[in-house]
């Protein structure tokens, strides 16, 4: 099974709102921060499934429950982010400072990377405290929340205390087009392990890219760049000069669907499609 599943359950009582729950009126004075980035913050939950591919194909009634790491922060302060539950989508979240967090939501499967909607847990959150929370990378050209729409919150513990289920909740809300839209490059070398002057070729990218120069402060601000240094690492091993372990041209099996047999390929292909 491709998505790993919690043992946790909540239950969700009915509700209906006493009265009608009134739409966000905005000021204008909303704050609409740029996305940030690992790079100047932490990352606190990640978690991708293993393969779209898979998905179906190797399900299994309750779904799998083998644990693999998710980055999730052990930090007494930090709030706990959870998604492996059935319709969740969080993908990532990166804590930038005590009360903000960049949320970063899984792709629609089989789709040009469709994200319009948001479903996650959060736990670890304290009284009194206002937490900001940014979805970076919501695909929806519009939305009814730039017109007031809020998100829909649950809350365990209204539930169990004042029997309050599912209602409309926050404050400073806004629904902006951000500067996230970066293209990613991904470089690869050395598929045929004889070709050794590829290394050197990535070596000297890879020392460029990382520099202090003008051009490639520009081109780190402009792309998300992916870098391969050895993509058929088995065969640089045992000395092959063109084939796998498998004795196969890794260059002509891009069209592959199959994990085991080539999976640097078969990585490298999920490595893109994320």
């Amino acid at each position: 099974m491709a998505c790993m599943v919690i043992e946790d359950r909540v239950h969700h009582i009915e509700y209906n709102p006493p009265y009608p729950e009134e739409y966000y009126m905005v000021t204008g004075r909303e704050i609409q921060p740029n996305p940030v980035g690992e790079e100047a913050g932490t990352v606190v939950f990640q978690y991708y499934p293993m393969s779209a591919v898979n998905y179906f194909s190797r399900s299994c009634v309750g779904g799998n429950r083998f644990f693999v790491s998710n980055f999730q922060s052990e930090k007494s302060n930090d709030l706990r982010f959870e998604s492996r539950f059935e319709s969740g989508n969080l993908a990532k979240a990166v804590k930038i400072s005590d009360n903000y967090y960049e949320l970063y939501l899984r792709t629609d499967l089989y789709t040009n990377r469709h994200m319009q909607w948001f479903y996650f847990r959060i736990n670890n959150t304290r009284a009194n405290v206002y937490y900001r929370f940014s979805i970076v990378n919501l695909s929806k050209s519009e939305s009814l929340y730039s017109v007031g729409m809020k998100p829909l919150m649950y809350s365990t513990k209204e539930a169990e205390l004042n029997k309050i289920g599912w209602r409309r909740c926050g404050e400073n809300i806004t629904y902006f087009r951000n500067d996230l839209r970066k293209k990613a490059i991904v470089i690869t070398s050395r598929v045929h392990p004889g070709e050794t002057p590829s290394s050197w070729m990535m070596k000297g990218f890879m020392d460029f890219l990382t520099g202090d120069s003008a051009q490639a402060k520009e081109l780190r601000e402009k792309f998300i760049f992916k870098l391969i240094p050895m993509l058929n690492p088995d065969g640089v091993i045992v000395g092959n000069n063109r084939c796998s372990l498998t004795g196969r041209d890794l260059n002509r099996q891009y069209r592959t669907v199959i994990r085991e047999t080539y999976p640097p390929v078969w990585h490298t292909k999920l490595l893109i499609r994320r």
